[in-house]
């Protein structure tokens, strides 16, 4: 009987180890696929994250184009418009009527070598500095206080630059159609930012919605550093964050 007993014990005990031992595997098994599985959704999400960086960037850059072409066309709007003023005869007036920027909600005027306008608005005392840049025969654009545009251009009489032809463009004028984008707001926006300090100078965005999304310190947006250090080696670049459940380039 004791043998018998003992006979039980042993084979419930080899029973409850091979038990244990398919158990034990089975966990092993369910970690192992769990890191698998881990791995592939961070790797998955390593390229998502890198195929929607070079969209973004390709973006940007297609962006970046379209502001220089804005600036561009407004430069050849107003060297055309110094043109016409240089010719004898030709009405101030007139002329600057006859520029587009008119209609795009820009105060033009001519400004003498002192800075002060022979015709049009005041300008600030950074602007009259722009305007001395340009006596002396250079083509200008600068950010003014409060975020505005000024594009300044010389106006010659012979050899000699006589005037300043400029176009200013507040802060509410840029963060409207300036620039033209022609998507939805959720498409990108426009920031146009110095080259050295980062700082915002221009944004077809209110600038407390940029705060609220990717955040501003002393006026430049965060990322700026690792923009800056990524485009000394390529022309256009990308950064990824997270803010809550959105997630931004």
């Amino acid at each position: 009987m004791s043998e018998e007993k003992g006979e039980y014990s042993a084979e419930r005990r080899s029973v409850i180890g091979f038990a244990l031992k398919l158990l034990g595997e089975f966990l092993l098994c369910v970690v192992f696929l769990w890191l698998v599985g881990w791995m592939l959704e961070w790797k998955m999400g390593v390229m998502l994250n890198r195929s929607m960086e070079n969209t973004a960037s390709g973006y940007a850059g297609a962006m970046a184009h379209l502001a220089g072409e804005r600036f561009r066309r407004e430069i050849d709007e107003l060297q055309a418009g110094a043109r016409l003023l240089a010719i004898t005869g030709s009405s101030p007036q007139s002329v600057l009527q006859a520029l587009p920027a008119n209609d795009e909600g820009a105060s033009l005027g001519l400004a003498g070598l002192d800075g002060k306008p022979v015709i049009g608005e005041t300008l600030p005392e950074a602007g009259r500095l722009q305007v001395s840049d340009s006596f002396r025969g250079y083509v200008k654009v600068g950010s003014l206080p409060g975020g505005g545009m000024l594009f300044t251009v010389p106006v010659y009489h012979g050899d000699t630059v006589q005037y300043v032809l400029y176009s200013w463009y507040s802060r509410e004028v840029l963060q409207g159609d300036f620039f033209k984008t022609g998507g939805p707001p959720e498409a990108g926006r426009i920031m146009v930012c110095e080259k050295d300090t980062g700082r915002l100078i221009i944004s077809n965005q209110d600038t407390q919605e940029i705060d609220a999304v990717i955040g501003l310190q002393d006026g430049v947006p965060q990322g700026f550093d690792s923009i800056r250090r990524a485009l000394d080696e390529q022309q256009t670049t990308a950064v990824y964050w997270e803010k809550g459940s959105e997630r931004y380039f």
